[in-house]
């Protein structure tokens, strides 16, 4: 539509509402539209990836080609969040125990003020990814990918992803 002066977010944005309204086909269509017109590693770009990348781990079958494209793909999220660590998330960043809510493999500890990419992660791996192998009966496979997700900011943060919590 000539009428749209950003062409990246309005697929970008076409693509998102497909996700969360679960018609996956039309949302990576509007991705792979979108991220032709984004300069190559620039925000828009990245986004692109990472929503493909969440909507792959709704729908992709987890075989080997699909293991290998993700190996690849967390590889370069977490080299992107890695870069995105400053001094400043690092004063930020507090563990915060949870009592009352179970929404995750790991329901004991809840990062707050985390970065987009290292939440892009845990987004991917512990909320889309782990829930189907579950479902799939794939557990094992679950576990290590929810603990990736939940446990990326802290272990490349602290260097350890077991640190103190505090009561809250």
């Amino acid at each position: 539509d000539d009428r749209v002066e950003d062409k990246a977010m309005w697929h970008y944005t076409m693509a998102a509402l497909y996700d969360a309204k679960g018609e996956y086909s039309n949302a990576l269509r509007q991705i792979a539209v979108g991220d032709k017109v984004c300069k190559e590693g620039s925000f828009m770009a990245n986004s692109f990836r990472v929503l493909r990348m969440m909507v792959e781990a709704r729908t992709s079958p987890y075989n080997a080609k699909y293991i290998e494209r993700l190996a690849t793909d967390v590889r370069w999220l977490s080299d992107l969040a890695s870069k995105n660590i400053t001094p400043k998330l690092k004063k930020e960043l507090y563990p915060h125990v949870v009592h009352t809510k179970w929404g995750r493999y790991t329901p004991d500890i809840e990062y707050y003020n985390k970065m987009y990419w290292s939440d892009a992660m845990n987004r991917i791996l512990a909320d889309c990814l782990a829930p189907r192998l579950k479902k799939e009966g794939r557990i094992t496979d679950a576990l290590l990918v929810s603990n990736l997700g939940e446990y990326w900011l802290p272990k490349n943060v602290y260097g350890t992803a077991r640190i103190k919590n505090n009561d809250g």
